[in-house]
């Protein structure tokens, strides 16, 4: 599974928040580290896991294999922590939707059936404005200089001696 760069930035957002669920210890990689992160990738989808000060030698960067070890996708990595994701392979039991997932799979076009996939705009969307907080420049107030919400020293208008 590829992610795009939109899901993983989402994910990484979703990351902040979560505490490692795992810990590498001064053994490094073992066969029961990479069943414990299957089992907790299986019941969390998205986990961070802390690796030791005290690898083993010659053990640089464990990260990649642990994600290849558990079929996930490495996500981040900042220091000593890494966030891994993999998606539940039942859709009744995932608990992030992914955004390029969800396009794909809303592209596949049935015989005879027209589709068409939007792009989702990147703006976000305000509500209205309250009632009188219009910023139309035939404002009345705004012409005859009422009311400012701007601060500092008031400038004198220019005059037309004509």
């Amino acid at each position: 599974m590829t992610l795009s760069s939109a899901d993983k930035q989402r994910l990484r957002a979703l990351a902040h928040e979560i505490e490692p669920v795992v810990q590498m210890g001064h053994k490094g990689l073992t066969d029961s580290l990479i069943k414990q992160t299957s089992e907790a990738l299986k019941t969390h989808e998205l986990i961070k896991i802390k690796l030791g000060r005290h690898l083993p030698e010659g053990e640089e960067d464990p990260s990649e294999r642990l994600a290849e070890a558990t079929g996930a996708e490495l996500i981040q990595k900042i220091g000593k922590v890494i966030v891994l994701f993999r998606q539940n392979e039942h859709e009744e039991d995932r608990k992030i939707k992914l955004f390029t997932l969800d396009r794909k799979k809303a592209a596949k076009k049935q015989p005879g059936e027209k589709t068409r996939v939007k792009a989702r705009g990147t703006r976000r969307q305000f509500p209205p404005r309250a009632s009188g907080g219009s910023r139309s420049s035939s404002s009345p107030d705004r012409r005859a200089g009422g009311s400012r919400s701007g601060s500092g020293p008031r400038r004198p208008r220019p005059r037309n001696d004509d």
